[in-house]
């Protein structure tokens, strides 16, 4: 019987038929990579629709301002004011042809302010509060709604998308040898690159990288799980390692007060893919927003907390050195344990 492929998961079902289909398009994780598939297309098109307007920018097919030399009547897209305005006069101004005069009386009493439109007035919506004009800005068009005052610090934590991570329990994982609890929230985030594995694009390479690590780690290295607390593939996933809240094997001085974080490849030469490196950013921001890392973390590479390693790979180390928050020179406290496990 032949079988049914899946392009979203990249998989093999067992046969193909309704009830396998149905059951496997209805499954949770199916669903996550639909969503993410399209999530991704979607941010490829609008990347691309920049990348077409800076080209043309640049080739000087987009004027500078579009505005500047429009006149009416030839082509331009300026809009002219209306006839009847006085000069000095702004639309929406008591007595303008832009919105009534507040006060006016009706039949049951003073009336709100009511925008005019092609045919006469036109009353408020139900629900919808009267324009407000101690509070309205004027925009070229006419009033503005009020000026909504700028974002505070704290919440500027929220401004990157969630991670999509995938869990122990959906890679395949086995549990730790046992475990030791991380004090969080943490001061540093290490990075580093796997070098073997190589990079992985897709959900089941990724996931195979990931038990394969783990095997590494756990049985041949004889540590209590896979050495990070979360690693990220080429294919925007962000995989859970020993995961927030648990002692990691990556960094000797750094475990106990670190998150670290693996992008899944060899970056000595060339750069991770985009999505692997805003995953990366998306991770360590959740860690920030939810209190598992400091706000005034330090960033740091592999190379920089252990010596005789080249990793993250000099690629990668040139890249998250323009990371917010890198640490040119982070302390070295030898008080912490010296010995992965």
């Amino acid at each position: 019987m032949p079988k049914y492929y899946c392009d979203y998961c990249d998989t093999y079902l067992t046969h193909d038929s309704p009830s396998v289909r149905k059951t496997h398009c209805t499954g949770r994780k199916h669903k996550d990579n639909v969503k993410f598939y399209y999530q991704k297309w979607m941010e490829e098109q609008a990347q691309n629709l920049i990348d077409a307007t800076t080209a043309a920018f640049k080739a000087g097919k987009i004027a500078n301002n579009p505005f500047a030399h429009a006149q009416p009547g030839k082509g331009g897209v300026a809009i002219p004011p209306p006839a009847q305005l006085t000069i000095g006069q702004r639309p929406g101004a008591p007595g303008g042809p832009g919105m009534m005069p507040p006060g006016a009386m009706g039949p049951g009493g003073p009336m709100p302010p009511m925008m005019m439109g092609p045919g006469g007035p036109v009353p408020p919506m139900m629900g919808v509060r009267p324009p407000m004009m101690g509070m309205m800005q004027m925009g070229p068009m006419g009033p503005m709604g009020p000026v909504r005052p700028p974002m505070a610090g704290p919440q500027l934590k929220s401004v990157l998308p969630e991670p999509r991570i995938v869990t122990r329990q959906e890679w395949g994982a086995r549990p730790p040898k046992y475990i030791q609890n991380l004090s969080n929230p943490v001061p540093y985030v290490v990075v580093h690159h796997s070098y073997i594995p190589s990079a992985c694009y897709n959900l089941q390479d990724c996931e195979k990288a990931m038990r394969w690590m783990q095997d590494l780690h756990q049985i041949n290295n004889s540590w209590a799980d896979i050495g990070y607390n979360f690693a990220v593939g080429s294919d925007g996933n962000v995989y859970e390692g020993r995961g927030w809240t648990r002692v990691g094997a990556h960094a000797p001085v750094y475990n106990f007060k670190s998150i670290g974080v693996c992008l899944i490849g060899d970056w000595r030469a060339e750069l991770p893919p985009e999505r692997q490196l805003t995953a990366a950013k998306e991770l360590i921001a959740k860690g920030v927003r939810e209190g598992y890392i400091k706000e005034n973390y330090e960033l740091v590479g592999h190379r920089q907390v252990r010596t005789g390693t080249e990793c993250p790979g000099d690629r990668l180390y040139k890249e998250i050195s323009e990371w917010p928050n890198y640490c040119p020179r982070p302390e070295d406290d030898e008080e912490d344990n010296n010995v992965d496990k």
